[in-house]
């Protein structure tokens, strides 16, 4: 196994982890809405920050498992072509749709990045009870973007590695679409 596999390993690994935080994250919001929700109906007062802690986890489960989506083949296709081609070219579409994605996701990293940047040099504060400094979620969010960027880079380092060896089923196993 060469050195960039064993990184794209760590990397599939760290990923399923990202993603089973994210949903245990989401237990977290269901556990806190229903408090809220019982809290509001039993005693008549709410607890007062679940809104704002429950919007933060939300935007943080939307990032963090993007990277072990990729790794899984989740993210949508359109293969009305792609399963008429030669192998060969089914491993230029397979990297012509990861340069696609790179490219999304470096404009989603840095517009997050900038945003953080623009945050915390401003100071802004949420306009809540907790006041919290905006910044925090932000890097918790713009974190998962830039997981999902180095995969993305990552694996696509690998893909263009084995098109110029001339391994296109491993680039169909790394990135492309299995077919039935």
């Amino acid at each position: 196994m060469s050195y960039l596999d064993r990184v794209l390993e760590i990397m599939r690994v760290v990923s399923l982890y990202l993603s089973r935080l994210a949903g245990f994250a989401v237990l977290l919001v269901v556990a806190m809405v229903t408090t809220e929700v019982v809290s509001r109906s039993l005693v008549g007062r709410s607890i007062g920050f679940s809104t704002e802690i429950s919007g933060y986890i939300l935007a943080l489960c939307v990032t963090w498992p993007l990277a072990h989506v990729l790794h899984r083949k989740g993210h949508i296709r359109i293969d009305v072509v792609y399963t008429l081609v030669p192998q060969f070219v089914k491993a230029l579409l397979d990297i012509f749709a990861l340069i696609i994605v790179a490219g999304i996701s470096y404009l989603l990293v840095n517009a997050s990045m900038d945003l953080v940047a623009v945050t915390y040099v401003q100071g802004d504060i949420a306009n809540t009870t907790l006041e919290t400094p905006l910044w925090f979620p932000q890097v918790m969010w713009a974190f998962g973007f830039a997981w999902f960027g180095m995969n993305v880079a990552v694996l696509m380092l690998r893909a263009i590695i084995h098109l110029l060896a001339g391994n296109y089923d491993k680039i169909n196993y790394l990135i492309g679409f299995e077919e039935n």
